[in-house]
């Protein structure tokens, strides 16, 4: 009967935790359904606070049941309430407070029995203490334990709970099946990514009308070949998703074993949108088949070509040699590395790179045209000569040949003497061209029979040139009427200043005296400009005699002296104090720089009469005399700077364009030459340079004329 009592305690307290689980759990997903996000703190703070409640009333059932047992003397039988007071406490009993509470309640129970029999015990109630405190004890030991059960409930409804979050939350489906391929398990994505309910289709396990029709016999097949063989299974196909269109998706599912047995007990995957890249695989493999068939195409086509290439090569009258320069290429890189700029003047001073370079370069092949050329009977026979048994001059073609490759030229040219079989001399024009491949291609035309036709040839030009001599009379016309017009107005104007200084009351003879002695340089200036033409026209020498720059200089300065005043500008002359001397013919040398000076003064037109300055620069350079003329005008454009030593070329509306080019011309005929540039802070530069003369003889002055070192606006020379 007593037991009884007990079992249908321990089930009443069973059926109430039990209640009040499930209202915790239906609470809990309840909440989570809803969104609403309630903190474990919380539901812990509010079970806290009822479990409170419980553990008083526990108190007071023991301290109810100790009272009735020790006043009413109930003969301990009342006692075994105190599993009553256990019962109602363990629904606030955490890690050992249970324990204590049952050694409390024995002691409660003891306590009573030795107030009420302590002074007379009896066997009946000894018996029924000993009774009491064993079902007190065994009713502590199992809610004991039913609390440990309950904490792993809890926990396991947790993990569960946290695990169905994980798998939800997660941006792909993912899946259960069982070893006979029985999907069992779907998280909430697969509904959103499908359109369907996943329950659904767990209960109706038509998951693969969800595939695209192509792909749904193979996946099967795969499927049951994985799962048999209890293997990865690994599968990418194309998935209708909620808005019927399909999209390519990466499944992979793998095997868990029993840890016991080793058996499959469950599969587990998850699938993966990839469809954007497969959508690129298949983009990248179109455009590799469609390069395939481009490069099958081009290279079909660079054989036909190259078969043409052949037969012309091989069977053409013209004689070919196909050169490559080797690992010549890799030392002029090197140089280009270096910066060399002149490639023949470094490779002539250093000939052991040159025989380098000419030990790297060979002769891929040549044809049989080449060979008769030279008097072979077969290309072989002429292959297996040296390089240098070619030709006497085969270091100088192979220098050409590298400067061609160092410079990047597409094609050079010249003449040669190749040396053929039994020594024959061979006179050859070549053209070498650049091939795509980097080699190149030297073709060879024979120039034996044309010896006589070169001699006459150059008896022509020799004609020629004296006759476009004659004709270029009518070009020098149009600028010895430009040198002439500024002498002659001089002469005029000298002529009326010394009228003037003669008629005067008292007449300045002086003046008129240094007036004269200027009309007299300007009738000496312009006979010398006619003797020089007619020299020019009948090809006659120059007359030259050794002359000093900075004299030659001043007397320039003195002849533009009006011109000078007038512009509003000056001349600054500067020399070194041993003024470098040349031989030259000193009428048109002192017309190039009047030529020079008098554009320099066109160029400051629009400069601050301030600025108008024309320097003069005189000195040398180891064999080389230099006469700078600068102007600070706004320079010269790149255009100007191509042509304006071309014949008839000119910026200005009143100009013939002759002027530079004739300057050009007799600087050069003297052994010189004459360049032009800008300045770098504004303005340009006409230079030329003579050689030096290292003689004795003293120079011949064009005019006995004190150094002066600048004068201008309202200045006379001194």
């Amino acid at each position: 009967m007593l037991w009884r009592s007990f079992r249908d305690v321990i089930e009443w307290l069973d059926w109430i935790s039990r209640r009040l689980d499930r209202a915790r759990v239906a609470s809990v997903t309840l909440t989570h359904e809803r969104s609403v996000t309630l903190s474990r703190d919380a539901v812990g703070s509010t079970f806290l606070k009822s479990g409170n409640v419980f553990t008083a009333l526990a108190l007071a059932i023991a301290s109810a049941v100790f009272a009735a047992d020790t006043l009413y003397a109930t003969d301990v039988s009342i006692s075994v309430l105190y599993v009553l007071a256990l019962g109602v406490a363990s629904f606030d009993a955490h890690e050992g407070r249970l324990s204590w509470f049952t050694l409390g309640c024995l002691g409660l129970a003891a306590l009573a029995w030795a107030i009420s029999h302590g002074a007379s015990p009896t066997w009946s109630s000894l018996l029924k203490l000993t009774a009491s405190a064993i079902a007190i004890a065994m009713t502590g030991a199992l809610l004991e334990n039913f609390r440990k059960l309950q904490s792993v409930r809890k926990a396991l409804e947790e993990s569960k709970f946290e695990l169905e979050n994980l798998t939800d939350s997660v941006p792909h489906i993912i899946w259960r099946a069982t070893k006979e391929a029985y999907v069992d398990f779907y998280n909430k994505r697969y509904t959103e990514i499908i359109g369907r309910d996943f329950r659904e289709t767990i209960e109706r396990q038509d998951w693969i009308e969800d595939f695209h029709p192509d792909d749904r016999g193979w996946y099967l097949e795969r499927v049951r070949t994985a799962f048999a063989a209890g293997d990865e299974l690994r599968a990418i196909y194309r998935l209708r998703h909620a808005d019927g269109n399909y999209r390519w998706v990466s499944l992979v599912g793998r095997a868990v074993r029993s840890p016991e047995t080793g058996e499959i007990i469950r599969y587990y995957g998850g699938t993966t949108d990839v469809h954007e890249e497969v959508l690129a695989q298949i983009k990248i493999k179109e455009l590799n088949e469609t390069l395939e068939q481009r490069v099958a195409e081009r290279s079909a086509e660079l054989t036909r070509t190259e078969a043409r290439f052949d037969s012309i090569f091989d069977l053409s009258s013209v004689s070919f040699a196909e050169l490559d320069l080797g690992d010549a290429q890799i030392v002029l890189q090197d140089l280009r590395n270096a910066g060399v700029v002149e490639f023949r003047t470094y490779i002539e001073k250093h000939p052991v790179l040159l025989a380098r370079c000419i030990a790297a370069t060979r002769t891929v092949r040549v044809n049989e045209a080449f060979a008769r050329l030279l008097g072979f009977n077969s290309c072989k026979e002429l292959a297996s000569r040296k390089h240098e048994e070619t030709s006497e001059e085969y270091r100088r073609i192979v220098t050409h040949q590298l400067e061609m490759a160092y410079h990047g030229l597409s094609h050079i040219e010249g003449r040669a003497v190749l040396t053929g079989k039994d020594s024959r001399k061979v006179p050859v024009h070549y053209t070498v061209s650049r091939l795509e491949t980097g080699r190149q291609l030297a073709t060879y035309v024979d120039f034996t029979n044309q010896a006589q036709i070169e001699e006459m040839r150059l008896a022509v030009q020799e004609e020629l040139a004296r006759a476009n001599r004659i004709a270029t009379v009518g070009a020098f016309s149009a600028s010895i009427a430009h040198e002439l017009i500024q002498p002659i107005s001089s002469m005029t104007m000298d002529v009326q200043t010394g009228m003037r200084l003669l008629k005067r009351a008292s007449p300045d003879v002086n003046g008129a005296i240094e007036t004269f002695e200027r009309l007299i340089r300007s009738t000496q200036r312009i006979s010398g400009i006619v003797e020089r033409t007619k020299n020019a026209v009948k090809g006659g020498q120059r007359k030259r005699t050794l002359i000093d720059l900075h004299a030659l200089t001043q007397e320039v300065q003195s002849l533009l002296e009006r011109e000078m005043r007038n512009s509003k500008s000056k001349i600054i002359i500067r020399s070194d104090d041993s003024s470098p001397r040349v031989v030259a013919d000193a009428i048109e040398l002192q017309q190039v720089v009047i030529n020079l000076v008098k554009n320099a003064i066109d160029a400051m037109q629009n400069v601050q009469p301030s600025d108008r300055v024309v320097e003069i620069d005189i000195g040398s350079s180891g064999a080389l005399a230099r006469v700078s003329v600068l102007d600070r005008g706004a320079g010269i454009s790149d255009h100007v700077l191509e042509n304006m030593f071309r014949p008839f070329f000119t910026t200005k509306s009143n100009g013939v364009g002759m002027g530079l080019q004739i300057c050009r011309s007799t600087i050069e005929a003297f052994g010189g030459d004459l360049s032009a540039r800008n300045r770098e802070r504004g303005g340009a530069v006409f230079e030329f340079t003579l050689p030096v003369d290292r003689t004795d003889t003293v120079p011949a002055r064009i005019h006995d004329l004190k150094r002066t070192k600048s004068f201008g606006s309202g200045q006379m020379p001194t």
